[in-house]
């Protein structure tokens, strides 16, 4: 797919929501609820506008099936390179085909998007969705070019977790205190 823009957006989303209609499936393969949940979140992801990191499309791993049927393994892997194809196809929504964001903005979208939190458990952390959702936000903002106020970043409030695994909060609260030095102009 060659679309760029919301177009070619709108398209990916459409061709992600019938993609797995067409694999096989055999008594050894993907767990179907892994494979599914997987596209879903590219799916979510570009809703929010965020474009998910290609390269990070072959680093997924799947749950495999001993005695209910799953997706066919080979299937699944060339789905995948057809979602990484894709995805490269695509231009950030708002941004310019072709238009790239200045090198500042660049370095923090790459450590954004390769960023790996501890995670706590059965003590406080932040919500991963939320504070997921707020890094992709981030890095669909800057990958249109567009300005990120300190205040916005000051502002995001994550719900905190206590049972249920969480990211530790000093790391997050670390990684916030860098995206604010970007917003206000500080080099990193």
């Amino acid at each position: 797919m060659s679309d760029t823009g919301p177009a070619g957006v709108n398209d990916l989303i459409g061709w992600l929501g019938n993609a797995t209609a067409q694999l096989p499936r055999r008594r050894q393969g993907y767990r179907v609820g892994d494979v599914d949940a997987f596209l879903d979140q590219i799916v979510k992801a570009l809703r929010r506008g965020a474009q998910p990191d290609p390269g990070q499309v072959r680093l997924v791993r799947f749950g495999t099936t001993r005695r209910r049927p799953g997706y066919d393994r080979e299937s699944v892997a060339a789905l995948l390179d057809e979602v990484q194809h894709r995805l490269r196809g695509l231009t950030a929504p708002g941004q310019r085909p072709g238009a790239r964001p200045d090198s500042r903005a660049a370095g923090l979208m790459e450590q954004l998007r390769s960023t790996k939190f501890r995670v706590t458990r059965l003590g406080p952390g932040y919500d991963e969705e939320d504070v997921d959702d707020f890094l992709d936000e981030v890095v669909a903002t800057l990958g249109r070019g567009e300005p990120l106020t300190p205040a916005e970043v000051r502002g995001v409030q994550f719900r905190t977790t206590r049972v249920l695994p969480g990211y530790a909060q000093q790391d997050v609260d670390d990684l916030l205190a860098q995206i604010e030095r970007y917003a206000s102009g500080y080099d990193l």
